[in-house]
């Protein structure tokens, strides 16, 4: 299935130039690894200032998107329904934090640490909420669509 959309190459401004926005976030997980496609649908978008943008979260509005949290998994740091605005050039998961995942069974926010191990790279892969397990995947096994910056 696909989330809703995005458009990977601009983040059109407002006529007036301090805000810019910032596009929905569309994923192709019909694949192993997810890759974002875009799909402008500017009536889909949110706006920020670019000020703060570039200030407080010292990046370019170009690689931000935003999509809505489903399920309970990240409660209660992370609501159904919240509004996450993801980096999507921040997809190496250094430092720990959350991120925007395809695990090969759904698009979700986890938290992710990097194991250090001989052989191949593994995650921890962690839920907020403690009745979700944690559980490991291999570092080629998740798609990772970006860094979780904000929400709301």
């Amino acid at each position: 299935s696909t989330e809703t959309a995005a458009n990977m190459n601009t983040a059109p401004t407002t006529p007036d130039g301090d805000y810019v926005c910032i596009s929905r976030l569309m994923v192709d997980v019909s694949q192993p690894q997810a890759r974002i496609i875009a799909a402008p649908q500017p009536d889909e978008s949110c706006c920020f200032r670019a000020s703060w943008i570039r200030q407080h979260l010292h990046m370019e509005p170009e690689s931000l998107r935003l999509i809505n949290v489903t399920g309970d998994s990240m409660e209660p740091t992370l609501n159904h329904g919240d509004l996450l605005l993801v980096n999507t050039a921040h997809t190496h998961p250094t430092p720990p934090g959350i991120y925007l995942i395809f695990d090969g069974y759904g698009l979700m926010p986890k938290r992710l640490e990097t194991i250090a191990m001989h052989g191949a790279p593994r995650l921890r892969v962690m839920s907020d909420n403690p009745q979700y397990s944690v559980y490991e995947k291999s570092l080629d096994d998740i798609s990772i669509i970006g860094r979780v910056v904000w929400f709301a």
